[in-house]
């Protein structure tokens, strides 16, 4: 009996430290591009929003994303392989105009800026 009991209090600790109910409920009630959203944001950390802007508005596929913070690249939400790349195109996520960047402007046309997100071409 003691153990059953222990294994149920385990349980129940490890469902609500996990909080499963709320994620299951979140999982079922809000949009994948919510959700994306939310984990990856507008701008920072990865700038999905941004790159989903871009997709829509430019209608771009596999463009060079770097980011300036100490994240992943995003290169994964807008590249397709059935596509070229489009070199002339990069998305800057997460650049700072006001600090010295290993990347400069210079040469490079602003396109669109939201936030600290650059889509540019050279």
């Amino acid at each position: 009996m003691k153990k059953y009991l222990y294994n149920l209090l385990i349980i129940f600790f490890l469902i609500i430290f996990f909080k499963f109910p709320e994620k299951t409920y979140k999982l079922f009630n809000t949009s994948i591009e919510k959700r994306l959203s939310d984990i990856y944001g507008y701008c920072y950390p990865q700038g999905y929003g941004f790159i989903k802007d871009i997709r829509n508005k430019y209608k771009l596929t596999n463009v060079k994303t770097l980011n300036f913070e100490d994240f992943a690249q995003s290169d994964y939400f807008i590249n397709n392989p059935e596509y070229k790349v489009q070199e002339e195109y990069k998305i800057l996520i997460n650049y700072d105009l006001e600090e010295v960047n290993k990347f400069s402007l210079e040469g490079y046309e602003v396109l669109f800026v939201k936030e600290k997100c650059f889509l540019i071409k050279k």
